[in-house]
């Protein structure tokens, strides 16, 4: 299953109140994803319990727990600025970085490089190449200003769905072809 979700409606945003099954959610999605998941849950229950704002915003939440430099489960990159060089180049540092990727990673045509259409095309464009070596590459939304990818075993990828449902987040399984 292959799914680009697009950002949702600015009052996507909740009140503070975070109910039971999207807290236990967001925890088995950063014991998913984090390579250091003690790290990641703390850095997670600190956010949770810290979460009185009017505006709890899960996406931010998850985020929050699982970056952690070049040690964590997604990377952060400006949408305006992030080029194939700049995303291979973190991307390749994060621990769930397939060696398989690394060595047949092909970034096509960098030159034309500069629109936002582009950065689309190129994250699908990864993403079935991520596909064919039995890798997701997933995404959290963080705004239209950023992107927050990271990737993940095919195997666990309904699972990663089911609990991003349950969280309430919006997030992308980068491709453009069903599998």
């Amino acid at each position: 299953m292959v799914i680009d979700f697009l950002p949702g409606p600015a009052d996507r945003f909740r009140t503070g109140h975070i109910a039971a099954s999207q807290r236990a959610a967001l925890i088995d999605l950063v014991e998913l994803l984090a390579p250091d998941v003690e790290k990641a849950r703390g850095r997670l229950e600190n956010v949770l319990e810290n979460a009185s704002w009017s505006a709890f915003d899960p996406e931010d939440a998850l985020i929050e727990a699982l970056l952690d430099g070049v040690d964590g489960g997604c990377a952060y990159f400006p949408s305006v600025g992030a080029d194939p060089e700049a995303i291979r180049g973190y991307l390749t540092l994060l621990p769930a970085c397939p060696e398989e990727l690394t060595r047949t990673w092909q970034d096509g045509d960098i030159e034309a490089w500069n629109t936002e259409t582009d950065l689309r095309t190129y994250l699908r464009s990864l993403g079935d190449h991520c596909r064919a070596i039995g890798i997701a590459l997933i995404g959290v939304f963080c705004g239209k200003d950023g992107l927050v990818p990271g990737f993940l075993p095919d195997g666990k990828l309904e699972r990663f769905i089911a609990l991003a449902t349950t969280a309430e987040l919006e997030v992308f399984v980068y491709g453009s072809v069903d599998r």
